[in-house]
């Protein structure tokens, strides 16, 4: 296990500067993980993607934070879709949403 400031160094040092070795280590530790039950590593993974892709979009990073909300949300949790939300709401970026993600999120805002 990750401990919980690593997770929160890599949120907030990838917004600043982006590495793509540490942020497939960080997506490996948070999914590895919320597979054990731990789920503050996907929490600053969904924090990264709702702020980070706010400042520096990438389509790519957009398209796992989807994955990621849907596989959140099928796991019971709502902590994804909350900042994905955040995301669309907030961020002058208005990408299209995967279809699947559109249904958990017109689920949870009702």
């Amino acid at each position: 296990m990750v401990s919980p400031a690593t997770f929160c160094y890599w949120s907030n040092s990838l917004r600043q500067e982006f590495d793509l070795d540490v942020y497939n280590w960080f997506r490996y530790a948070a999914l590895n993980d919320a597979r054990n039950g731990s789920m503050y590593g996907m929490q600053c993974l969904f924090r990264f993607y709702s702020y980070g892709l706010e400042n520096h979009f990438d389509a790519d990073l957009f398209r796992h934070f989807q994955e990621y909300v849907i596989m959140d949300c099928e796991s019971g949790y709502e902590y994804g879709i909350e900042k994905l939300w955040a995301f669309t709401k907030y961020s002058k970026k208005k990408p299209e949403l995967l279809p699947r993600v559109k249904e958990h999120l017109v689920r949870w805002l009702v």
